[in-house]
């Protein structure tokens, strides 16, 4: 989208973003988690082989089973990534605002170096943010997909501790 405004209006990106100069940007790839930990492995490999330094995944199974079964999709994403990616885990609003169910999965997230959980709670769910970002380390925690409005992508850094909109 940014691409086609840039060109429709014959303005560089960066400044359509409000940014005086370029400032580097590493793209990812965005994939489900796949069925099984095995899928998930070869996905993170292809993503790896097609040249992408970070990788987002995703929804499909994560967080609706035991913790376990999240450990072994995040573990075969690293693997695939290999130990320099980018790793980034979406969890798709699964805990709704269940902050310990959430909290369980922090302990394999950092050690498997992930940048950031994306959407483990709703967009509302301040008080769950905040009491997740307070004990979640090394693992920002993104959010803001759901927000209709400036302030409430404001709030969700201000208020519940998002480190990423």
């Amino acid at each position: 989208m940014w691409d086609l405004v840039s060109k429709r209006f014959d303005t560089p990106i960066y400044r359509l973003l409000g940014d005086e100069v370029a400032l580097p940007k590493v793209p990812y790839t965005s994939a489900l988690f796949g069925n099984d930990p095995a899928e998930t492995l070869a996905l993170a490999r292809r993503a790896s082989d097609r040249g992408f330094r970070a990788a987002k995944f995703g929804w499909g199974p994560y967080g609706i089973g035991n913790v376990a079964a999240g450990v072994d999709h995040v573990a075969a994403t690293r693997e695939g990534l290999g130990p320099e990616g980018i790793l980034l885990v979406d969890a798709g609003t699964v805990w709704f605002d269940a902050v310990e169910r959430a909290a369980a999965r922090l302990d394999h997230l950092r050690q498997h170096g992930v940048t950031w959980l994306e959407e483990p709670f709703v967009s509302g769910a301040f008080g769950a943010y905040r009491a997740l970002a307070a004990r979640s380390g090394t693992v920002r925690l993104a959010a803001g997909e759901g927000c209709h409005t400036p302030f409430q992508a404001k709030h969700l850094m201000d208020h519940a501790g998002s480190g990423f909109i």
